[in-house]
């Protein structure tokens, strides 16, 4: 069992044997949504957990899927920024950090969506660095997209939207499409 905050709706993948939990989404005993920042990796082969740095931004509601990229990076995606973290000895704090957002400001929006604060962006995690870093940002803030790897192909299923305008199509709350795209490694060390 993965130590630290009870959580669910994490970035969970298996990179050179070893098993990465990023962050999540917890609940507490009333009911409040909380993110969760602690990250944890897994070793089988001495049956350890060793926590890593926390999430440099707080939000929650990671995608599911296949999300390890060429042995060594988690690709956790998006999330939702909720205004509280819950801490591993159960106790809540602000959050902190500021997540991307698409410029939503000229559209008429749903009354509904005008609250929501999804993100749009593409959140990396280097294993051999322990450093968290961003990719190319999506056209659409959203949360909790089911995300494959296929060798250097990534598919995103939308989750939960804001509604947005691309290509000039309207997509609601849950759009129905597979955003495609290559992934490419720079070489920056």
């Amino acid at each position: 069992m993965c130590p630290g905050t009870p959580r669910m709706m994490s970035a969970a993948a298996a990179i050179d044997g070893q098993m990465y939990v990023m962050g999540g989404y917890a609940v507490d005993e009333n009911g409040g949504g909380h993110n969760v920042v602690d990250s944890w990796r897994y070793e089988p082969t001495g049956d350890q957990w060793h926590r890593l740095r926390d999430l440099p931004v707080s939000v929650s509601g990671f995608s599911s899927g296949t999300i390890a990229c060429k042995e060594r990076y988690v690709l956790p995606v998006t999330g939702y920024p909720h205004p509280t973290i819950l801490n591993p000895d159960g106790t809540i704090r602000p959050r902190y950090g500021e997540s991307s957002h698409v410029d939503r400001s000229q559209w008429k929006l749903h009354p509904r969506a005008e609250n929501l604060v999804y993100e749009d962006t593409f959140w990396v995690y280097d294993t051999r660095t322990d450093l968290y870093g961003t990719a190319t940002y999506l056209p659409f803030d959203d949360h909790g997209q089911t995300t494959h790897v296929v060798n250097d192909t990534t598919y995103m299923f939308p989750g939960e939207t804001g509604g947005f305008w691309w290509e000039g199509e309207y997509f609601g709350h849950a759009p129905e499409f597979v955003l495609k795209g290559e992934l490419k490694v720079l070489d920056w060390e």
